[in-house]
């Protein structure tokens, strides 16, 4: 019977979409490209690395700026050679970049990450930074209760060490090793 799963966030990227569920053991990754979808799981037992962090989005920036220069541009041809109804549309399109623009470079993304031996997961949150930082806070405290029963029953299955012994033998006496005779003294 497969456990239950809850769905905590999705990714869209170029040509793929992720969808990052929370089960029991372990928190599942869904990829579904173009024309196959693969799923993966980072288990709780795995886990090295949680992180936090908010990130701009170095791509979509650039585009969105590069998109805003060029509206920019046309705009002023389109005032400049005395049709301002012709700008009236570059101009409505621009001010709407420009609001997304503005706010992508000021609230940012973040970005809850969960790295394991082999595998990772990723969930980005544009808008529901709250719901981002609960999600953090449940992970954060499923995991490490995982990890504590984990070592726990670890160090209970592991076997003990024999104990040392009593007293370490002592070295032999020097009365009862057989040395050779002093040296016979030589002239002086």
């Amino acid at each position: 019977m497969a456990s239950s799963r809850k769905y905590l966030g999705a990714e869209v990227g170029y040509g793929m979409r992720l969808r990052v569920y929370l089960r029991n053991d372990a928190i599942e990754v869904e990829e579904a490209s173009i024309n196959e979808i693969e799923r993966r799981r980072v288990y709780f037992d795995d886990i090295l690395l949680l992180t936090y962090h908010r990130e701009r989005g170095k791509t979509a920036l650039i585009i969105m700026g590069i998109i805003l220069v060029m509206l920019g541009l046309t705009m002023a041809v389109e005032l400049s050679s005395r049709t301002p109804e012709a700008a009236i549309g570059s101009g409505f399109w621009f001010i709407i970049l420009f609001i997304i623009f503005t706010v992508r470079l000021t609230l940012g993304v973040d970005v809850i990450t969960v790295y394991g031996r082999r595998t990772m997961a990723r969930l980005k949150f544009f808008w529901r930074k709250g719901r981002a930082r609960r999600i953090y806070q449940e992970l954060a405290q499923k995991i490490e209760a995982h990890q504590v029963r984990a070592a726990k029953a670890q160090a209970a299955a592991a076997p003990k060490p024999p104990p040392p012994p009593a007293e370490p033998p002592l070295p032999p006496s020097l009365g009862s090793m057989d040395l050779p005779p002093p040296p016979p003294p030589g002239p002086a």
